[in-house]
C-alpha cells in the first residue's frame, strides 16, 4: 500500500552476509526481519581488511497511517536520524523504504553490528552481571542538543554491547520512541514484561472505572 509514497533507495549498496561468528537476536515481531549485512564496496575490497558488519532490520509499514500522520518517512527514522551521532546512542547509517501496491510497504534500516551483542545475549553467553558503565553512561548526553525523548521500549535486546573492556553500551530500536511533549506519548507501547509498571495501573483504572 503505497499511499502515494515514492520508493526511497538506500544510499550505499548492500550485502547479505551469513557468517558463523555473528549472532543477533530473533525478530521481535512476524512483520519484521533482522539479518546481518556489509557494504558492496567494502566486500569487494575485503581482501585488504575485513568489512564493517551491519545489522539490517527491515519493519512493514501502513503507508495509509503515515498519510494520515503527515509523515513522509516512518517516525522511527525521523526520531533515530534526528539523533545524530553520540557516543551512546547506536545510529542510523543508512535508510530504505520500499512500496508495494498489493500489500505493507516496508522499511529498512543499517546501523553497526556490535560483535559483543545485545544485552541479553551477553548475559546468556558470558553470564556477565552487567552495570553501567565507567563514563556514566547516559548520564553523559547532551540535552541541549537532542530533542527529548521517551524511548518506550528500553530491554535487554536493544541495548548493545560495543565493548567489554571497559563496558561500553549503546542504546539502539527507536520504532517506539516518542518525543516528551508528544500526547500519546504515556500509550501502551512497548515489550509487555518490559513496560513501565504504571500501565499496568492504567490498564486497571480502564478495566474497572
Amino acid at each position: 500500500m503505497s499511499g502515494g509514497f515514492r520508493p526511497r533507495p538506500a544510499q550505499f549498496d548492500w550485502v547479505d552476509c551469513a557468517w558463523p561468528s555473528i549472532r543477533l537476536s530473533p525478530s521481535p515481531t512476524r512483520h519484521s526481519k533482522i539479518t546481518a549485512a556489509v557494504k558492496q564496496e567494502e566486500k569487494e575490497l575485503s581482501f585488504l581488511s575485513p568489512p564493517q558488519v551491519y545489522v539490517c532490520k527491515t519493519v512493514a509499514v501502513n503507508a495509509d497511517l503515515l498519510k494520515r500522520q503527515k509523515r513522509d518517512v516512518p517516525r522511527e527514522y525521523e526520531i533515530w536520524s534526528n539523533l545524530g551521532t553520540h557516543p551512546y546512542i547506536l545510529a542510523c547509517e543508512d535508510f530504505q523504504y520500499g512500496v508495494n501496491e498489493r500489500s505493507l510497504d516496508h522499511a529498512t534500516y543499517w546501523s553497526k553490528y556490535c560483535k559483543n551483542g545485545d544485552l541479553a545475549l551477553v548475559y546468556i553467553h558470558y553470564g556477565l552481571h552487567i552495570t553501567m558503565d565507567e563514563a556514566g553512561g547516559i548520564e553523559n548526553l547532551d540535552f541541549n542538543s537532542h530533542a527529548t525523548l521517551i524511548h518506550r521500549d528500553i530491554k535487554p535486546q536493544n541495548i548493545f554491547i560495543s565493548s567489554l573492556d571497559p563496558m561500553h553500551v549503546k542504546i539502539g530500536d527507536f520504532g517506539c520512541a516518542k518525543p516528551l511533549d508528544d500526547n500519546s506519548t504515556m500509550s501502551d507501547t512497548g515489550t509487555e514484561r518490559y513496560k513501565a509498571p504504571m500501565h499496568n495501573d492504567f490498564r486497571y483504572l480502564e478495566r474497572h472505572n
